[in-house]
């Protein structure tokens, strides 16, 4: 199995430890049940913490970036409070400063209002690559739930377009439904 493979679960078990995935003592059971009843609206923050691997980079013959295997880890705050993995790749033209990312899986650890996971497919657009200005828009798709969120769903889109940058500290906009 793959580095990349492990990862998901490594950052479950980090983020879980021993404990159970269970409610959290503020959330009672019925509070569980009307959650996943009825779709219910988030506004979270993503805060780059840094790639926990870089990937492979390599630049095709037309001198397009091709990285791979590429895995960031962002700190997640706001209605939903945990950690966000970005597992994929990305193709960037450094000529125009476009791009692609593709996210197979995201993995979306939370740790509160309820505890559980949802891993997502995903892909964005990337412009005005290695500026002050980079922005990266895309959508988190097919997204399915465990713990507190089995059997539920999730749909996001992420967006830096509100603050602009690159790097270590880079802000991003989390928001969608869980239903």
């Amino acid at each position: 199995m793959g580095r990349t493979a492990i990862l998901p679960f490594l950052a479950l078990a980090l983020a879980c430890g021993d404990t159970p995935l269970q409610p959290t003592e503020d959330l009672a059971p019925d509070a569980v049940a009307q959650a996943k009843a009825a779709k219910t609206p988030f506004a979270s923050q993503l805060t780059l913490v840094g790639p926990v691997e870089p990937g492979d980079v390599r630049i095709s013959h037309s001198g397009v970036l091709h990285g791979t295997d590429l895995v960031n880890e962002f700190a997640m705050t706001g209605d939903l409070v945990g950690s966000w993995f970005f597992i994929g790749k990305y193709h960037i033209n450094p000529n125009n400063g476009k791009g692609r990312s593709i996210g197979n899986p995201g993995l979306v650890v939370i740790t509160s209002p309820m505890v559980g996971t949802f891993e997502c497919k995903g892909g964005g657009k990337i412009e005005n690559w290695p500026t002050d200005d980079f922005i990266q828009y895309g959508n988190q798709r097919g997204c399915k739930g465990t713990g507190d969120y089995e059997g539920m769903r999730m749909k996001a889109r992420i967006s830096n377009e509100a603050n602009p940058g690159l790097g270590a500290g880079a802000i991003y906009d989390l928001w969608g439904e869980i239903w």
